[in-house]
């Protein structure tokens, strides 16, 4: 089984896009917008708070994690906790959050996008799934979703609207 760790596909990201000519990629930067909150607690009781609320780690394929690794807009540093909780109201949604520790508080960065689930989401058709993870490799970024917006940056639940509050 393959275990990638976040600085594993910081590492091979670059190969990767060379290998398919772009089309794949297994790391970026976010977007300063992205950063929801900072939190003055440790990241397992963070993780520990969200996932009894929901959140789970992102879907994997044959062990391999279906999501790349995150890097912090100013310091660089990859994601240390990387969460997803699926839309209920829209079940082929996802919001998408990264944890980074720095200077003993936590920061919080969050978007929401369509799920990389390799399988199919209740109701949809081969074809829907097929350009849903389509448009999750290749996504429009906004503040809204909408209007060709598939990756709203810095969009969170409720639950992380919660989160330290």
């Amino acid at each position: 089984m393959f275990d990638f760790n976040p600085t594993q596909r910081k590492r091979i990201d670059g190969s990767l896009r060379r290998l398919t000519g772009g089309r794949l990629y297994y790391a970026y930067e976010l977007e300063k917008a992205e950063r929801v909150k900072t939190v003055p607690n440790t990241l397992d009781a963070i993780e520990g708070w969200l996932t009894r609320r929901g959140y789970e780690q992102p879907p994997r394929l044959a062990g391999i994690p279906l999501e790349a690794a995150k890097t912090h807009p100013e310091t660089g540093q990859v994601h240390d906790k990387s969460l997803r909780r699926v839309d209920p109201d829209n079940p082929t949604r996802q919001w998408h959050i990264h944890l980074f520790e720095v200077d003993g508080v936590v920061e919080v960065f969050s978007h929401y996008e369509l799920r990389p689930d390799v399988r199919r989401v209740a109701g949809e058709s081969l074809t829907d799934a097929y350009g849903r993870l389509q448009e999750h490799l290749r996504p429009s970024w906004g503040s809204e979703w909408g209007d060709g917006t598939t990756y709203v940056l810095g969009a969170y639940c409720d639950v992380v609207a919660e989160l330290a509050s």
